[in-house]
């Protein structure tokens, strides 16, 4: 991805644990070529989300009326779509989830409540929320896409490019400024099973 001109190279960020074992601390952001700052681990899985990649594969600890909530991610879909406003590209993403519920803390919870499971992905999608867009923020604010933004500006609207953009460093300054807008949906598929 470092060749494009509107998107950014990514590799995985890892640190050594007691010299023995590697862990995934996250996602290493670009560039150009030089590595500018690094994501948390989950953010790992905002990043897969928007960029639509499956299966879902991470799991999440949700404070829910007095309980931990444990959710898993089975799909994602994502929707990105662009206009140019104002003179400027601002994006719109539009993200579903399908997760399963696998563990809550406390049994006074009753996830079999309609009512409560529909409260439950109000909450998720809320916090998820929070993450995309602080995520985005981040890559902003180091003029880093490592989603492909500008390369769907490239593709889409190839004018708009040569007319006002033309190269990856006038990309790089733009994208701290453009306005993205995100949207997550979370819909609970199951429910995981209960010990006795």
């Amino acid at each position: 991805n470092v060749s494009k001109k509107g998107e950014e190279g990514i590799l995985p960020y890892v640190k050594m644990e007691n010299d023995q074992m590697v862990e995934l601390a996250g996602i290493a952001m670009f560039r150009d070529e030089r590595m500018v700052g690094a994501t948390n681990p989950l953010e790992i899985a905002a990043y897969m989300s928007i960029r639509g990649l499956n299966p879902g594969g991470y799991r999440g600890v949700i404070p829910f009326k007095g309980a931990a909530i444990t959710i898993y991610v089975t799909h994602r879909t994502s929707d990105v779509r662009f206009r140019i406003h104002d003179g400027q590209p601002e994006f719109f993403i539009r993200l579903r989830h399908e997760a399963n519920v696998e563990e809550k803390t406390n049994e006074n919870v009753h996830l079999r409540n309609e009512q409560i499971l529909q409260e439950l992905e109000r909450v998720d999608s809320q916090w998820s929320l929070k993450l995309h867009e602080s995520l985005i923020a981040h890559t902003q604010q180091l003029g880093a896409d490592i989603f492909g933004f500008g390369e769907m500006v490239r593709a889409k609207n190839p004018a708009y490019w040569d007319r006002n953009i033309r190269t990856a460093e006038r990309w790089q300054r733009m994208y701290k400024e453009i306005k993205i807008h995100v949207d997550i949906k979370l819909e609970i598929r199951r429910v995981g099973m209960k010990a006795r």
